[in-house]
């Protein structure tokens, strides 16, 4: 199991555990998970190159275990954190990019769809997990560094 996928489960567990009280509930715990595309496909950028992928738990009743949570957070990572399923997600954004009607209409409407479609998208997600990633200093600097805060 990975780092991820355990600060995945550890996040929806608090969640669960202290906004819910460990109930039932209609909607889901969905946590944004940062992927870092160029373990996927080789890339020169030195832009940020990721995707996101959304994971979620339902609470079906109150006897929900922190194991319960992990383990459908291992399997739905392990779907859908795939090359694959990636590739799928990013065709079909470079393919709604590429139609005709949508280039042709003026930027003033597509700002305004595309706030609503991520206002629309944030309503669905509870929160999203950052990723740091490894850090890497240059020799010369590693004894002026003690420690690095990320929050």
């Amino acid at each position: 199991m990975s780092i991820t996928k355990y600060l995945t489960a550890l996040i929806i567990w608090g969640i669960y555990k202290e906004y819910l009280n460990g109930q039932v509930s209609k909607l889901p715990i969905a946590i944004n998970v940062p992927i870092n595309l160029r373990s996927f496909f080789e890339s020169t950028t030195t832009r940020n190159f990721f995707a996101v992928s959304m994971i979620e738990f339902l609470p079906q009743d109150d006897t929900c275990t922190f194991e319960d949570v992990l383990k459908v957070v291992c399997e739905q990572m392990d779907e859908k954190i795939t090359k694959d399923k990636l590739e799928q997600t990013i065709s079909y954004n470079v393919s709604n990019e590429k139609k005709l009607y949508l280039r042709l209409m003026p930027l003033p409407f597509k700002n305004l769809a595309l706030k609503y479609i991520f206002s629309q998208s944030n309503k669905a997600t509870t929160t999203t997990l950052s990723n740091l990633g490894t850090i890497d200093v240059l020799p010369e600097f590693r004894e002026e560094i003690e420690r690095f805060h990320f929050l």
